[in-house]
């Protein structure tokens, strides 16, 4: 925050942003992308669709922007903009890929809004990136969204498949 922020108080944008925020219960995850989700054994990534990072779900995007799934801490925010990762309020820790091997674009067609570090809003923009210009560059755009620590969970579950908002309850956990 800078010092005419301080005097003036917060911008526009950014109370509009908070207000974007979404309410969630502990177990819920929200869509980062709106797409279709499918699940995360049919995307193209062995890593990925093995769930040897954990479980999750896959969403082909159909539009450019990034969203928060959980209220937390962003432990993770690549110089590259690709990936994200985060630690909820509720423990549950969360990984955000968009793209496969898109780590080799090295930042191009990303932008990102946040750093590590900075605590964040389920619902809050995180950042963006170009899905045509990703897969003319000839990568697949499909965006990851994983609970890493799934092991310390009975389940881990899409709420539904097929198109989903950003923004919607997308993934449920059990204790």
């Amino acid at each position: 925050m800078g010092i005419f922020d301080k005097l003036f108080g917060k911008k526009p944008e950014i109370h509009a942003e908070s207000v974007s925020a979404i309410n969630l219960a502990e177990n819920q995850v929200a869509a980062v992308v709106t797409g279709e989700a499918v699940e995360l054994k049919t995307v193209k990534d062995p890593v990925f669709s093995s769930e040897m990072m954990g479980k999750g779900v896959g969403i082909i995007p159909q539009a450019d922007q990034v969203y928060a799934p959980v209220s937390g801490t962003l432990t993770v925010a690549y110089p590259t903009g690709h990936a994200y990762g985060i630690q909820a309020d509720s423990g549950m820790e969360l990984l955000i890929h968009i793209g496969v091997d898109t780590v080799n674009l090295e930042g191009k067609h990303f932008t990102t809004n946040k750093k590590q570090g900075d605590k964040i809003q389920a619902g809050e923009l995180l950042g963006t990136f170009d899905r045509q210009a990703i897969s003319k560059a000839g990568y697949d755009t499909t965006v990851m969204l994983i609970v890493t620590n799934t092991d310390q969970y009975q389940d881990v579950k899409p709420t539904h498949l097929g198109q989903v908002n950003s923004k919607e309850v997308v993934l449920e956990v059990t204790k």
